[in-house]
């Protein structure tokens, strides 16, 4: 007891020096004291105004089939073009890259010139708009950490970490996170260094970037509408600073439109909802929207306001105004 006093009044008599973890932050600009936080603060930037911040990681949680891979490519090929998404603006028209794990070329072909068709977006726009198609590659080329190599990183976390540098994409979207994770994901551990991993990524677009991870929902949390319904570690969704829970609507319970007139099955299995579970840097204006299939599977806000049997309400058609269908 008496040495480990002596060691506490040993400490006491010396400052603390910082100096050698600062030196390992090579962003000079994150050490600041409290005084030099003066003037108004920076307003929060978006990647889909009041929807979408930039410099996050978040998380689109849904279960299979759903359509969060078609929701994402939606979102990339408006951010690309500059069209609005959701009736909400993307601003200026910027570069997206995809690293799709699931889908083949032919795949994803098929859904952009659905999406191309509906929303009018020129060909041209899809330059900005890359995707990289590493589904079915085998061995650890695709994995973001490599678990059994002593924690090194892999390949890919070095090839994203050089392109976010390089470009600064205004959004990176990662589908699924099961296919870049190599580790369990039930490991708190494992998850929390991959949201680690993937912060570094996004990190090197110093403020520009979002990255976005499409994640599964587990089997208790399928149809769940909280931020806790994704799979895996709590630390997933912990980590990450927004959440979007995307589900189908309970066919099981009666819909109604506007007008009173109630849906089939078959009409309820074309719509599904889609609620801000988690956002940490703004408040925003509507939290849940309730989607309709288009054309092609495009996935757009429903044309006609639906809810259960006897809470209808009126139809907002303002997100209608200037789109080209």
């Amino acid at each position: 007891m008496e040495a480990k006093k002596d060691k506490l009044d040993d400490l006491k008599k010396v400052p603390p020096d910082l100096g050698a973890f600062f030196k390992l932050i090579d962003q000079p600009d994150r050490i600041f004291t409290v005084d030099q936080l003066s003037g108004d603060p920076p307003e929060v930037e978006w990647v889909v105004e009041k929807f979408l911040p930039r410099d996050v990681v978040g998380m689109v949680a849904a279960t299979g089939s759903t359509g969060k891979t078609f929701f994402l490519l939606q979102m990339a090929l408006c951010v690309a073009s500059g069209k609005p998404f959701l009736g909400k603006e993307t601003g200026d028209p910027a570069d997206v890259l995809i690293i799709a794990a699931e889908e083949t070329k032919a795949d994803i072909h098929r859904r952009v010139d659905a999406i191309r068709k509906y929303y009018g977006i020129d060909p041209e726009a899809g330059k900005r708009l890359t995707v990289a198609s590493v589904n079915g590659i085998s061995g650890i080329k695709n994995r973001i950490h490599t678990w059994e190599d002593n924690v090194e990183p892999s390949q890919l976390f070095d090839a994203l970490i050089l392109y976010v540098k390089a470009t600064k994409p205004r959004l990176v979207i990662l589908d699924p996170t099961r296919r870049f994770l190599s580790g369990d994901e039930n490991n708190s551990e494992n998850a929390d260094q991959f949201i680690n991993d993937v912060e570094a990524i996004k990190n090197e677009g110093r403020g520009e970037t979002t990255l976005l991870l499409a994640h599964h929902t587990s089997k208790g949390g399928a149809g769940g509408r909280d931020q806790h319904a994704s799979r895996g570690s709590s630390a997933f969704v912990d980590g990450a600073r927004w959440q979007l829970v995307m589900a189908g609507l309970d066919t099981q319970k009666d819909w109604e439109y506007d007008d009173g007139n109630i849906l089939s099955v078959d009409d309820v299995r074309q719509h599904l909802r889609i609620e801000l579970t988690k956002y940490n840097s703004f408040v925003p204006d509507q939290h849940e929207f309730i989607l309709e299939r288009r054309s092609g599977g495009v996935l757009d806000i429903s044309a006609s306001k639906i809810s259960e049997s006897g809470k209808a309400s009126k139809p907002n058609t303002d997100y209608m105004k200037g789109k080209t269908l």
